[in-house]
């Protein structure tokens, strides 16, 4: 009873640690508070815009999402499911959106948690485990309102404790299984190189099984062949549908054509660099550095026993998303699943190095920390980045629409391709949320260009040279590094005199999280 009592404390604090360090985060960072940014928050105010305004029903909305992303090349059909259903919900209170997904934060990492006590971690390692995963570059995916990630990867962190019930409670067994199954299934078809995860999940049950089960490797493939064909043959299917109906050429920052060797070893060099992976090298060579005069057959025997399962893990997890992410690097949301093979592997160590060589539980506890104070300072500073840019998107719009009616022209200033997403974002917030249509393009790149013709088209064909008056343009919005081009190029019409100008920092753009973007309104 005692026993039990002390495992349910765990539980309790764990995520009680979980809860308090993430939103402790959030709110000091104020990414919990930032609203609006104009990467993928677009999105939300266009669903939203359906069903105000068109009247659409849920039905409606999902299919008219999921053939667009379809016919943009990307497999993401959960994702966009959930993504309705929470704009349904949540409408355009994007604090609501915020703290939905800090409580995605706070539970998948409960949940990794509770998976790492199915390896039978202790409470510390088992922390480790969960925070090491979900802390640090990657924890992008808690405060942006666009990752894929972020749902995908909580299914994922579902699945895991499912795959532990399964294996320890044999008269639960099917229910177990069937959350398992379906909480994987329901991952795969969140992102692309969520599908390619598959494998390692399923060996995560049949490992599970073997270890909780006292049973053979040939037993626990039995035991879970079901499982295994199940997972098997949609992963097939997805992977035949992703070749066959969508392609391999990706989207400009991933997909398979032109991967080579040096490309993947870019790209595994930055994982293990985000992923910790030094300590894994270092607990390591501390082991083996204590037994060196005295049992390293033994020692070396019994750390092979301990990684050599969670080593195939890792090989499982990491070589498909290296794959996947070799045509463009790797960093913070795309870090994950990969991120939590690394983890696996560095909980076990740790927990190797506390149950046989007590002067070293401390040393690597002490890497671990260091590791994790060093991804927490990365993970705030991020979120400060990201929370000083929604304050300043905020203040930019209410301007905006503050000093501008309803009809009145409002021109933006932009490069075609490297604002394609904010050049849609802008005209969407103005149009749907606050009601000014009447926006105009300018731009100084060739008028012939595919981006500039596309970003036209989102405008209704609206641009620059179609103002008979520009004396008569009430808003013009000008975008990072474009200003002293517009100022150059727009002489013979704009008297800066007439117009209050406005400077708006801490856009973060063209690798200066700092960039700017102008404003000049009439006086």
């Amino acid at each position: 009873m005692l026993q039990l009592s002390s495992k349910k404390h765990e539980y309790v604090t764990a995520l009680l640690i979980a809860l308090v360090v993430w939103f402790s985060l959030f709110m000091s960072s104020g990414s919990l508070f930032s609203g609006y940014h104009f990467t993928d928050d677009h999105e939300i105010t266009a669903i939203h815009y359906s069903f105000v305004h068109h009247q659409s029903d849920l039905f409606e909305v999902i299919k008219q999402w999921l053939v667009a992303d379809h016919l943009s090349g990307r497999f993401r059909p959960l994702y966009y499911i959930h993504r309705i259903i929470e704009t349904r919900i949540f409408g355009i209170n994007f604090f609501l959106w915020s703290l939905y997904t800090g409580i995605l934060a706070a539970l998948t990492t409960f949940l990794l948690f509770v998976f790492g006590k199915f390896l039978k971690l202790s409470f510390s390692a088992a922390i480790v485990l969960a925070f090491l995963t979900t802390l640090g570059a990657q924890s992008a995916i808690w405060w942006q309102l666009g990752p894929a990630e972020t749902i995908g990867f909580f299914l994922l962190s579902v699945a895991l404790p499912f795959a532990g019930l399964s294996a320890a409670k044999s008269q639960q067994k099917m229910l177990y299984q069937s959350g398992f199954l379906v909480s994987t299934i329901l991952m795969s078809l969140c992102k692309e190189n969520l599908v390619v995860a598959i494998p390692a999940i399923a060996f995560i049950q049949v490992w599970l099984s073997r270890t909780n089960g006292s049973k053979t490797w040939l037993q626990a493939i039995k035991d879970n062949q079901f499982s295994l064909a199940v997972l098997g043959l949609v992963c097939l299917a997805e992977l035949l549908f992703i070749k066959y109906f969508l392609g391999l050429r990706g989207t400009g920052y991933a997909g398979v054509e032109k991967i080579n060797f040096s490309r993947i070893l870019l790209v595994t060099k930055t994982l293990s660099h985000y992923s910790s992976g030094w300590i894994i090298l270092s607990a390591i060579v501390l082991i083996f550095t204590i037994n060196y005069k005295t049992n390293l057959k033994q020692s070396a025997r019994l750390l092979l026993k301990t990684i050599y399962y969670p080593f195939f893990l890792f090989i499982l997890l990491i070589l498909p998303q290296l794959v996947v992410y070799a045509k463009s690097d790797i960093s913070q949301r795309y870090l994950l699943p990969a991120v939590f093979g690394y983890s696996v592997l560095i909980s076990l160590l740790y927990q190797h190095a506390k149950d046989n060589y007590k002067a070293l539980d401390n040393i690597v506890l002490g890497l671990i920390t260091l590791s994790l104070a060093i991804n927490l300072s990365l993970a705030w500073n991020a979120a400060c980045v990201f929370a000083a840019e929604g304050r300043s998107t905020q203040v930019l719009l209410k301007t905006i629409t503050e000093n501008t009616e309803v009809n009145q022209p409002i021109l933006l200033i932009t490069h075609p391709l490297v604002y394609v997403e904010w050049n849609l974002s802008i005209k969407r917030y103005l149009s749907y949320i606050a009601h000014h249509d009447n926006l105009y393009l300018g731009t100084y790149s060739p008028q012939k260009d595919q981006y500039f013709r596309k970003a036209l088209e989102i405008y209704e064909q609206k641009s620059l040279e179609q103002i008979s008056n520009k004396h008569q343009v009430q808003c013009i919005v000008v975008f990072p590094e474009l200003n002293n081009a517009f100022l150059k190029r727009s002489s013979d019409w704009f008297v800066k005199t007439n117009y209050q100008a406005y400077v708006f920092g801490n856009f973060n753009r063209n690798l200066n999280p700092n960039s700017e973007i102008h404003l000049y309104c009439k006086k």
